[in-house]
This record gives C-alpha cells, structure tokens and sequence, in this order.
C-alpha cells in the first residue's frame, strides 16, 4: 500500500487494502472463533470450491473444438487437489485432529466472519468501501464525469481529496493488520497488549488527523 502511495497509484493501494483486510479477518477468525479442526476447514473449502468449479469447467469443455488438449490441462489440476486431499488427511492423523464438514466450522460468506467477529459495520465501513478500486466498478468514472465541467480549482480539490481517502483507508487497513497479528499472538500464548494498543493509538490518530481532507463529514 504504502509502495502505491509513494509512486502516485493511490487506488491500486484500495485495491490492495481490501486484500489485507479479507487476509486479517481470516486470520482473526482462525485465531479467536477457530481450532484445529477450522484450519481443516479452511483448507477444505478451499480444496472444495476449486474441484467445484473445474469440474464445471471440464464439464462445459466437452464437445468443443480442442476439447482433449482444454481436459487434460484440467484432469492434471484435478490430480494436484487430489493430492492436497491426501495431504490434509494425512495432516488429520498425525495430529488427531477431528475432521469436520468444512462448511460446520469455516463460514463461506466473508460477511459472515465479519459478524462472528463483531464487526459487521467494519464491513461495510471499509471492506465494502474499497470495492470500487478491487472491481473497476464505475464511481472513480462517475466522479471524473461529474468533474468535467468544473474548474481547475475544483478539480484538484477533487484529485486531492481522493488521494487524501485512498491514503486514509491504507491506514485503517494497517489497523485490521494489527488487530489480526495480536489476535495471533493471543492465540499463542504471547500477549503484550500495551505494545499493541500503542501501535493502534498511532494508527487511530493518523486516521483522524487525514479524514477531513478525505472527506469525511465532520
């Protein structure tokens, strides 16, 4: 994020915040709500949702032109999943861990490890807020339109401030970075909260200091 910032990308940095907010809640989820028997799942809903979808995929292959050469490349992808199966089970028995459905202990829907957490307005406050970039969605283009017939003065307002937001939601970012890596810390028997809390204070703090720029309605 702070790479993008610094050579003038500030969306690609929403596009990568979002990432790191997805990769944190799951990372909290793992720790706090999770056991050995959710990492299993984790690693099965994975496993579960690739063999799902090439299998729909070998499936609209048949009968097109190159079909053989399209399924084999596909079969060959099969085999690797087959062989991560082996491997979790492995993994199972050798540290007897109880094998559940992956869908009893790993919640398919990100919404829903984000109100297991507690933190359902995260989600739409910043998750959902970053979609734009994460998606091509139209509101950076719908902005530049609405600008066209503005000034000069008005359009680097604009510019400003959108750089301002881009800068601000990286920081909230960090936060859920940090909230993931005390929770993995807790999780481990590590706890040094103080140490932590003074990051987030910082964090809190340059969030507030840059959200009137951002926009941010007072």
């Amino acid at each position: 994020m702070l790479v993008c910032i610094a050579t003038r990308c500030p969306t690609s940095s929403e596009a990568i915040a979002r990432v790191v907010i997805e990769g944190s809640i799951n990372l909290m989820y793992l720790s706090i709500k999770g056991n050995n028997s959710t990492l299993v799942g984790f690693f099965d809903s994975w496993v579960s949702e690739q063999r799902k979808k090439l299998t729909e995929w070998k499936q609209r292959e048949i009968g097109h032109d190159h079909d053989s050469q399209i399924i084999s490349m596909i079969d060959e992808r099969l085999g690797l999943l087959s062989d991560y199966d082996a491997f979790l089970e492995q993994m199972v028995l050798a540290c007897n861990i109880t094998r559940k459905p992956h869908k009893e202990v790993w919640p398919k829907s990100l919404f829903e490890r984000f109100s297991e957490l507690g933190r359902e307005n995260d989600y739409y406050t910043s998750y959902h807020r970053l979609s734009g970039s994460s998606h091509i969605s139209g509101e950076d283009t719908l902005s530049w339109l609405l600008a066209l017939n503005a000034d000069e003065q008005a359009k680097h307002k604009i510019g400003k401030e959108a750089v301002a937001y881009s800068v601000m939601m990286s920081r909230i970012a960090s936060l859920f970075f940090v909230d993931a890596l005390h929770a993995c810390c807790i999780a481990h028997g590590y706890e040094s909260p103080e140490k932590f809390n003074n990051i987030k204070r910082t964090l809190i703090h340059s969030v507030g200091e840059i959200a009137g720029e951002a926009g941010v309605p007072k």
